[in-house]
């Protein structure tokens, strides 16, 4: 019986010491992990952040992320903008969002071209089938809805929708509108115009944009246009050179 036992013996320190080495191995390569995930971290760095704001956004201009919000400005930028591509079918949609004014409250003086405002906000959607045609400078696209106008005083022209008070509290207002859709890519679009050409100034937050389907019938047809004063108040902006 003795002879029986000494290979048992002797399979068993060799399974344990197969064992410790399997071990070893496996702890050298997690800590290989973990140095090449230091390694690949440090040198790159947009790899290792966390989600922001601005996440699926196009922007230009002065364009940060505040928090869980984002905020536009004019800090050396005579145009600072903020769009999204939505995909949607057809059909009845609500856009709701957050806002918080932040503009120049520098009093208008007399004889400047005209203009009732030295800064200026304008909120919109726009409407296009294809992404690669839409071209903001430019002007180019399918349709829009100007949605509201602001100026140091708030919003000054409500062209669509409600602006009341807003669960952020602290001067935040809630902006909702419903609206038809007949194209392939919704676009909620925000820009800040540096009237006065002084920096940092002014500012808008912007915060908690939702686009949601009403299940209600497509039957509805888009109301009220503004396309032309619009368009004409941003190539005006645009053509101005700043000083």
């Amino acid at each position: 019986m003795a002879l029986l036992l000494v290979p048992e013996q002797n399979t068993i320190k060799a399974n344990s010491k197969e064992g410790d080495i399997m071990m070893a191995k496996r702890l050298g390569f997690f800590m290989l992990v973990a140095v090449v995930s230091m390694v690949f971290c440090s040198n790159a760095p947009w790899a290792c952040l966390a989600p922001t704001p601005l996440d699926g956004w196009q922007y230009g201009g002065d364009v940060t992320p505040e928090g869980a919000s984002i905020r536009l400005g004019d800090h050396e930028a005579s145009w600072s903008y903020l769009y999204k591509f939505v995909y949607h079918e057809r059909g009845l949609y609500t856009l709701s969002f957050d806002f918080k004014n932040e503009l120049s409250p520098i009093p208008y003086e007399p004889g400047s071209d005209g203009f009732s405002f030295l800064d200026s906000f304008f909120a919109s959607v726009y409407f296009i089938n294809e992404c690669s045609r839409f071209d903001l400078q430019s002007c180019s696209f399918d349709y829009v809805l100007p949605l509201f106008d602001m100026d140091y005083e708030g919003p000054f022209k409500v062209y669509r929708g409600q602006v009341g008070p807003s669960t952020l509290g602290d001067d935040w207002l809630h902006y909702q509108t419903t609206f038809s859709n007949h194209f392939h890519k919704i676009i909620p679009t925000f820009e800040l115009f540096d009237e006065n050409y002084i920096d940092n100034d002014s500012a808008v937050l912007i915060a908690n944009v939702n686009i949601s389907q009403v299940p209600l019938p497509t039957s509805l047809l888009f109301m009220g246009s503004g396309i032309l004063v619009l368009a004409g108040r941003r190539l005006r902006n645009r053509s101005r050179p700043r000083k």
